[in-house]
C-alpha cells in the first residue's frame, strides 16, 4: 500500500461522512495498515450506526495496535451482541492476544 494515501483517507471520513464511505475506508486502512489512522476510527466507536462502529472496532484489531487500547476500553457493548463481540476481539488483537478475525475459529 502506498502510505500517501492514508491522510486523504482519514479525511474522506469526518463528521457526517455516509456509513458506506466509512465502512470502504475502514477497510483500505486497515488493508494499509494505517496505524496513523487509530484516533480518528477510534472516535467512529461511538457512531450511532452500529454497523459503522462493528466497523471501526474490527477495523482497529486489524491494525492491532496498543494505541488503540484507550478508545477500545473506554467504549461500552451498547448492548449489541455483535458490536461486544467486535470490542472484544478488537481488544484481544491490540493486545497481541489473538489475531483470527472476530468470528473466525482458529
Amino acid at each position: 500500500g502506498d502510505s500517501r494515501a492514508i491522510q486523504p483517507l482519514i479525511g474522506a471520513i469526518g463528521a457526517g461522512a455516509p456509513a458506506e464511505r466509512a465502512l470502504a475506508v475502514f477497510w483500505a486502512l486497515g488493508d494499509l495498515k494505517a496505524v496513523a489512522a487509530v484516533p480518528a476510527i477510534g472516535a467512529f466507536l461511538a457512531e450511532p450506526s452500529l454497523e459503522v462502529a462493528v466497523a471501526a472496532a474490527e477495523t482497529l484489531g486489524r491494525l492491532g495496535s496498543r494505541d488503540a487500547l484507550p478508545a477500545l476500553t473506554a467504549t461500552g457493548d451498547r448492548g449489541d451482541a455483535g458490536f461486544k463481540k467486535a470490542l472484544a476481539w478488537a481488544i484481544d488483537a491490540c493486545r497481541g492476544s489473538n489475531s483470527d478475525a472476530p468470528g473466525e475459529t482458529p
